[in-house]
């Protein structure tokens, strides 16, 4: 039996070749379009800092997606929608935030086939870790049926609510920041943080990161303090990181401070949702936990 230095080595292998794919795929892109507003980093940007996100992204989705122990199809089309309603909804609306210029189109085609061969790798490359456990549908029903339609209602209106908020106040604290680095290769909109179109992002924004969420809450067998990390990590990974490392041809007193934005916003709205959505008993965590390592090794 492998033991778990062995099996974890075994995984960073495997991202890194799944990452190499990745990474070829996105070259693809890079040689083929070329424009005032790139979609991806040309130049300016070191390819291997992509690469490591790509290493760091298939790892810890790999990861995450073997301890929900979801059935096999639903892991596969679960892959699919996790990444690709992150990479491409939240980022895709972060552009409408910041008010970016950024190729919707062009945006949708890179991260609906980059988003699809990265599920694709990770269902084959680790599908004798995902054990079965679980139906996500039977979860939801068990997890809704948890708590008091009207409280978890309630809940999930206040979580929407303050989500929007931690958004908007982190926009409105870091526009000043921002401002100064528009140029000719980002379009400013006059008190962009405060705009119409911004404030509807944000809202869908707070949407798309309920419905992408409550799956993993609902399918969750470890504890709350383990669930904060899964909830927040895989998001500063695929949004706030790539919005760092990805649009090289953005100065970097633009990248950084909105960086610095994504990364407090996705932690406080992380925070939001465990403890607003998450109904474990937290009596029964420590028995959880042992469980939960148990069955992951």
């Amino acid at each position: 039996m492998l033991t778990r230095p062995l099996i974890e080595k075994e995984r960073l292998i495997k991202s890194v070749i799944a990452a190499a794919v990745c990474i070829s795929v996105h070259l693809v892109f890079t040689f083929f379009y070329s424009g005032p507003q790139p979609v991806i980093s040309q130049s300016a940007v070191p390819t291997a800092g992509i690469f490591l996100s790509f290493i760091l992204t298939v790892y810890f989705i790999s990861k995450l997606f073997e301890l929900l122990s979801l059935k096999r199809i639903q892991t596969a089309v679960s892959l699919f929608l996790y990444v690709f309603l992150l990479l491409w909804a939240v980022n895709s609306l972060g552009h409408v935030v910041f008010q970016t210029g950024m190729n919707q189109l062009l945006l949708f085609y890179y991260t609906f086939v980059l988003s699809g061969v990265k599920a694709l790798l990770i269902f084959f490359f680790f599908k004798t870790g995902f054990s079965q456990q679980n139906d996500v549908i039977d979860k939801l029903k068990q997890y809704a049926a948890s708590v008091n339609k009207l409280t978890l209602s309630i809940r999930m209106f206040v979580a929407f609510l303050l989500m929007f908020s931690a958004y908007y106040l982190m926009s409105v604290l870091f526009f000043p920041f921002i401002e100064p680095h528009y140029n000719e290769n980002i379009i400013l909109y006059s008190n962009a943080a405060f705009e119409m179109s911004p404030v509807v992002a944000m809202l869908l924004h707070a949407v798309v990161v309920l419905v992408v969420t409550l799956p993993v809450i609902a399918c969750w067998n470890g504890t709350k303090n383990s669930l904060l990390f899964w909830l927040g990590f895989p998001l500063f990974l695929i949004v706030a990181v790539h919005w760092l490392i990805f649009y090289g041809g953005w100065s970097g007193g633009f990248r950084f401070p909105v960086f610095i934005h994504l990364t407090l916003t996705l932690y406080l709205q992380a925070i939001i949702l465990l403890h607003a959505l998450y109904v474990g008993d937290d009596q029964y965590d420590h028995v959880k936990s042992v469980r939960f390592y148990s069955s992951a090794e």
